[in-house]
């Protein structure tokens, strides 16, 4: 069976490249005969006409708040495309990150009602399709990048270097430029807009300073996003830049978070690959946006060390987070909950597998151990 994978791998962003990375190797588990095409919008006609299945996923793809209003239409091509040649759409791990117009709602209510399947990483991203209207099997599962394995998280945990004194604790650090990714604030409303706004400010002070005086730092760039702006604290600090620049090399910020006493991370994958490591997290973010219904839904253990915009800025996280860490506020992941995070990413492979096989049926090609 052929399979297209159509996602934002290759744009530059970890998480992304992560995620395709995630549905490849469940495909190859699903069909021992699977061949694998990645893609990533404007949608191939002649890729789509290639693949028996077209699989969209995973990841925040679903809004509608880009400048020129492209996203939309990025990954609904592919569903428009695949119908007309009766090929069947599958949405693995989705996200919505704010459908906030009429005509946003109207184009994924009709489009997605015809797909064959949607799994979504949180029981809110659920709603938001249903309420939109959106008639296709919709399951709340968790994000796909839960279903890799990145060593045991616990274990990482109880074998922490011994803190020695004089020795600095080691931070990894992933700090986003969320107003620099050709969005349209205004669109998102007047409060997202405003603390947008104000966190962008709070980096171009000091305050950030006094993070590389509490801490080893290791900056870890998770996007192409943010890469100017590292470059520029590198520098300034003459510290250690990870940034993966292709697919390829992604292990590359897994390794960096795994050495690291604590992680600051305003990046969802970097929240989620740190709690997958059992790592003491302060995450920040808006409210009710991504990383905050992540740890209200299925990690309340970290809700005392995230921190919204907000508080981030009014708190001064930057210049309390060294107090914060030493009194024991910056808190590890409860296990239990990062474990059904990860049974949760890993119900997407037997979903998948019986949507195919209802679909396919005995050309997916099965190993020798699957069937007994």
């Amino acid at each position: 069976m052929k399979y297209l994978i159509a996602s934002a791998n290759g744009y530059g962003n970890v998480g992304d490249d992560l995620i395709a990375q995630a549905l490849k190797s469940m495909l190859s588990e699903i069909d021992s005969q699977a061949e694998v095409k990645l893609t990533r919008p404007q949608c191939d006609p002649k890729e789509v006409a290639w693949a028996d299945a077209v699989i969209i996923g995973g990841g925040g793809l679903l809004y509608d708040y880009d400048k020129v209003r492209s996203n939309v239409s990025n990954y609904l091509s592919y569903v428009k495309v695949a119908r007309k040649l009766k090929k069947p759409v599958y949405l693995i791990g989705i996200a919505e990150q704010g459908i906030f117009t009429e005509a946003g709602k109207a184009a994924y209510r009709r489009e997605l009602s015809t797909v064959n399947l949607i799994t979504v990483r949180s029981k809110t991203d659920r709603d938001v399709l249903r309420s939109i209207g959106v008639e296709a099997p919709i399951l709340a599962l968790q994000d796909l990048v839960f279903s890799m394995s990145y060593g045991d998280g616990n274990n990482r945990a109880r074998k922490a270097r011994r803190k020695l004194p004089g020795r600095k604790p080691r931070l990894a650090l992933s700090l986003p430029q969320l107003t620099s990714q050709g969005l349209e604030l205004e669109a998102m409303g007047k409060d997202l807009a405003r603390q947008l706004k104000l966190y962008e400010a709070y980096l171009k002070t000091n305050s950030i300073d006094k993070l590389f005086k509490d801490f080893k730092v290791t900056l870890v760039c998770q996007s192409r996003d943010d890469l100017a702006y590292c470059q520029v604290l590198s520098k300034r600090h003459q510290v250690k830049l990870v940034y993966p620049e292709d697919i390829a090399h992604s292990a590359a910020v897994i390794k960096a978070y795994s050495k690291a006493d604590i992680v600051l991370t305003g990046r969802l994958h970097g929240l989620i690959l740190a709690a997958m490591l059992g790592k003491p997290i302060a995450a920040f973010g808006l409210k009710s946006q991504k990383l905050d219904k992540l740890i209200e839904e299925r990690l309340p253990s970290l809700q005392p060390s995230f921190f919204s915009l907000d508080d981030l800025v009014k708190g001064k996280l930057f210049e309390s987070l060294g107090k914060h860490y030493k009194t024991g506020k910056i808190k590890r992941p409860d296990p239990v909950e990062v474990d059904l995070c990860r049974r949760l990413a890993k119900l997407n492979k037997p979903v998948l597998e019986a949507a195919l096989l209802n679909d396919f049926g005995a050309k997916i090609s099965s190993s020798k151990t699957r069937v007994k």
